[in-house]
């Protein structure tokens, strides 16, 4: 026996409350843990004493904590020193042979490995110790063979036995496995139980071993049918890496329900989902065994990014803040791998928080943004980039505050205005249409985080041109261009129905009516000639009933080159057959009528467009970051008072103040307001020079 121990008669319903807290209650009904109960003793430690473990024992932390530990020789073998493995708590299972395999097998020099000394035990508080004998163990064995087989796993196995099958660790060298294992502890959930709130401080890392977790975004709402009747259509796919697709809007019924669709993913039994808004919460996916999470929080020292509750009973390998830090520190190439992971799963999250910048990135395209992005972590007044910054990035806050700076000359006065940027807004996105920068980035807060996408993304949206002209204007907003509206179904339809309302629509369905005929050529010639004689007659005739403004040197031209066609004089193909040659139409027999109507419409009714309340409906609809901040807001620390209201601070300085000097009184943060303006006003001794 240990120093400063006792054995205890502690009654079987304690024991059964004890084992209860282990991994074992996983395993076994409440008969079967009482059953295995009745077969333990139990042991009471003081405080600092060292505790004896026969190999064959196993044994299970009731109350306190121990410390384990080996002894091992210096390179003289002659002078022993102690190496910490791990700190046991209520309700983790030690088993000395399991733990001498894996040190052993967890030291790289096999010499160093035949030096080792036994296995240190010693109690860091007062502790209870459950003890099961091996005469036991067998003996229970031969009465219920059933329950035997179903804890030996883990009454036996070490914690690395659990952890080499895993896919993520596969690329790990088997010795520093051994050493993660040291640094792991089981846990075990019931059914619906929450394993880590989004918004909660950060404290461990887990891997799912048996039962499933869910994955959701909390007090938030996805709204499925826009205000102009589009359907945004998603679905949401987690198997250790998440990802979300995002298909086209396409014009639908309002009143057409949405459902929940489940289906079976090919790994690790794992289940995708569709949107849901019920009780406010936003489902993301189904996590099962293999799968990991909480690493987000852990590497970019960030609040819960998610909620995790327990489907069914879960148990899980926990790694502790310091301890997977420290692992990271000594495994760079799985720390490597998790960052990536980490944002394959931060842009699905993103994307479902409608961060405008990622919509246009729908199904076949979001996956590989992970190629063509980075998380920045900055500390306070970071420079991020300014106006001679040449590389075109945009910039997405996770965690933290940005601010940014811009500088105007009105007159004598020098105006500086500071704008902060908050969790889910995005900033940089200028750049990637090739307009000039006009802010100075810097971060405001510590530990201030950012998702970067690179230019590369945009190669992403070459085949896609209606996501690329959703491109430009989530990130031209005001100064998109027309050519982008059209071409996004959501803009041509609010750009039709400001025409309606002016009564000037025909212009705009004369172009739409060209584009469906030039996209439908490869239908049979007749067909083309129809169609061509269709929008001739209701959109360029004398008499057409909504006629189009056109020149009427192009409008003869059209007729006439639709009556050639149809008189059997010209082959605009090429030679061709007399049958065939009745029905070719060229499909660029309306360019320029197109042409000058769509120079009509950028002169006029464009600019006026932009001008209405339902471009700013439209705007705001696909370029709002309201709800993405709305909901990161509520888990990120709150801007500071000095960004409630709007403050103006004028001082007088000399004109020749150096860029230094002013750098400085920024960094000084004396600039409050969340748009404000420092009025610098030159001296009148300066104004002569």
């Amino acid at each position: 026996m240990g120093s400063g121990s006792s054995l205890q008669s502690d009654s079987l319903a304690q024991k059964v409350r004890w084992l209860s807290n282990s991994p074992l209650f996983l395993k076994l009904s409440d008969t079967q843990i009482e059953k295995l109960a009745s077969h333990f003793y139990t042991k009471k430690y003081k405080p600092n004493s060292h505790v004896f473990i026969d190999n064959d024992q196993i044994v299970v932390v009731a109350t306190g904590e121990l410390k384990v530990s080996i002894t091992l020789p210096s390179q003289s073998k002659k002078v022993e020193s102690e190496l910490y493995l791990n700190t046991k708590r209520p309700g983790d299972i030690l088993n000395l042979a399991a733990h001498k395999r894996s040190v052993r097998l967890s030291l790289k020099h096999q010499k160093l490995a035949d030096y080792f000394g036994e296995v240190e035990v010693k109690t860091c508080t007062e502790t209870t110790l459950l003890v099961l004998p091996k005469p036991s163990f067998d003996a229970l064995g031969a009465q219920d063979p059933e329950l035997a087989d179903a804890i030996k796993p883990l009454l036996l196995n070490s914690i690395v036995d659990y952890l080499r099958p895993l896919e993520f660790l596969s690329n790990v060298a088997f010795s520093k496995i051994h050493v993660l294992a040291e640094m792991c502890r089981f846990e075990v959930y019931e059914a619906s139980e929450v394993i880590v709130q989004e918004g909660d401080k950060a404290e461990a890392f887990f891997i799912i071993l048996e039962g499933s977790c869910d994955v959701s975004l909390e007090n938030g709402n996805v709204s499925l049918i826009t205000s102009s009747g589009f359907q945004l259509q998603r679905s949401i796919s987690f198997n250790g890496r998440a990802s979300i697709v995002h298909k086209l809007e396409t014009f639908i019924n309002p009143q057409r329900s949405h459902s929940l669709v489940e289906r079976k993913s090919p790994r690790s039994g794992l289940l995708s989902y569709s949107d849901s808004s019920d009780n406010n919460t936003i489902k993301l996916g189904r996590l099962g065994p293999g799968c990991y999470f909480g690493e987000t929080a852990l590497l970019l020292g960030v609040p819960r990014t998610t909620t995790v509750r327990a489907t069914s009973k879960v148990m899980v390998l926990t790694i502790k803040r310091g301890f997977f830090q420290s692992f990271l520190t000594v495994c760079p190439e799985l720390k490597k791998m998790m960052m990536r992971e980490m944002i394959s799963r931060l842009l699905p999250k993103l994307h479902l928080l409608k961060v405008p910048i990622l919509a246009p990135f729908h199904e076949s395209i979001l996956p590989r943004l992970v190629d063509h992005a980075d998380v920045l972590m900055l500390e306070k007044d970071e420079l991020i980039m300014d106006q001679n910054t040449t590389k075109a990035s945009i910039f997405i806050v996770i965690h933290g505050k940005v601010d940014a700076y811009s500088a105007e000359i009105e007159g004598n006065k020098k105006i500086i205005s500071r704008t902060p940027i908050v969790p889910g807004q995005v900033f940089g996105e200028e750049s990637f249409n090739g307009t000039r920068r006009k802010y100075r980035y810097l971060s405001a807060a510590p530990d201030t985080v950012l998702l970067v996408l690179f230019e590369s993304a945009l190669n992403e949206l070459n085949s896609f041109p209606v996501s690329r002209a959703q491109f430009n204007i989530a990130s031209l907003k005001e100064d998109c261009s027309m050519d982008d509206v059209l071409r996004f179904p959501p803009g041509n339809f609010m750009f039709q129905k400001f025409l309606n309302i002016e009564h000037n629509e025909e212009n705009l369905e004369f172009m739409n009516a060209v584009t469906d005929f030039i996209e439908g050529f490869h239908m049979n010639k007749q067909d083309n000639l129809i169609n061509a004689k269709q929008i001739c007659t209701k959109y360029i005739h004398e008499n057409a009933p909504k006629q189009v403004n056109l020149k009427s040197s192009i409008r003869n031209e059209v007729d006439q080159r639709i009556l050639m066609c149809s008189d059997n004089v010209v082959d605009f193909l090429g030679p061709v057959s007399m049958d065939s040659r009745e029905f070719i139409v060229p499909p660029d027999i309306f360019d320029a009528s197109y042409t000058e109507v769509k120079k009509l419409l950028q002169l006029d009714a464009f600019p006026r467009f932009k001008k209405s309340l339902l471009f700013k409906q439209f705007l705001k609809e696909y370029t709002s970051d309201a709800f993405a901040t709305q909901h990161m807001r509520l888990f990120d620390p709150p801007l500071d008072e000095q960004d409630a209201g709007t403050h103006v601070q004028q001082i007088t300085i000399p004109t020749e103040l150096s860029t230094e000097a002013l750098n400085e009184f920024l960094k000084q943060d004396q600039l409050s307001g969340p748009t404000f303006t420092l009025e610098i006003s030159t001296p009148t001794s300066e104004k002569r020079k």
